[in-house]
């Protein structure tokens, strides 16, 4: 079996690494220089198999000819942006992304989980890795709730704070922010809920709570409820 990589020889008979990376050849005068494997998909989307040594739109034998699974990492289930590339966008269940590309002239929307029409510049949207250090967070222009996690050397990780949360990049956490009046629930514990009290000019304080012994947070009902097993030890006894 043909070991991967560039041919010795000017006929240029290579061999792929696997079914999607393919050798990089530089021919210097009558051999080839092997400069290592490159990802064919992220070459170029259209051409996502390794055939004959080479990119190519279609699979080699023995290679499944279904589309290549996406390269994104999936942090939790829900709709990402791609972090580079504001025409791509994932949707993540159970650990596993399905990639979506917008049409020509069109950009994803976060706030709509779906393309819409470019009409200005500022409408493309990328998570803006300065790499100041080796690992650091940045914010998702726009959305605060999504931010990402910039690795030199590495594809920027994708991550988003639960409902009403915000990412906070000078602690490195998500936090609670009140936009408006009312109770809210915890994410994580039913038991805990939080208040926003409005103090005027829209700013609010905020106060966590807690439910009193056997009872939950309601966030529908908007407040705590007896659980089932006390209910019915009470209506026993």
């Amino acid at each position: 079996m043909a070991q991967p990589g560039c041919g010795n020889s000017a006929d240029g008979l290579h061999t792929c690494y696997n079914c999607t990376y393919a050798p990089i050849c530089i021919q210097i005068d009558s051999h080839f220089i092997d400069y290592g494997p490159v990802n064919c998909v992220e070459l170029n989307a259209s051409t996502p198999y390794c055939n004959n040594g080479e990119c190519s739109a279609k699979a080699s034998a023995g290679c499944p000819s279904g589309p290549p699974p996406s390269q994104f990492i999936c942090t939790s289930n829900g709709y990402f942006p791609d972090p580079d590339d504001c025409h791509k966008f994932y949707f993540c269940v159970k650990g596993k992304a399905k990639e979506f590309v917008c049409a020509t002239n069109s950009v994803y929307s976060h706030q709509k989980n779906a393309c819409v029409h470019q009409t200005v510049s500022s409408d493309c949207v990328v998570i803006k890795c300065k790499y100041t250090s080796v690992m650091e967070y940045v914010l998702y222009p726009k959305y605060p709730n999504v931010y990402g996690l910039c690795v030199r050397g590495h594809t920027t990780l994708m991550f988003k704070c639960p409902e009403e949360e915000q990412f906070d990049t000078k602690i490195s956490e998500c936090i609670f922010v009140c936009k408006k009046e009312g109770l809210f629930a915890v994410s994580g514990n039913p038991q805990q809920y939080r208040e926003c009290v409005s103090v005027g000019n829209n700013k609010f304080e905020l106060y966590e709570r807690e439910c009193p012994p056997d009872s939950v947070f309601d966030a529908v009902k908007g407040k705590c409820v007896l659980t089932r097993k006390s209910v019915v030890f009470r209506r026993w006894n």
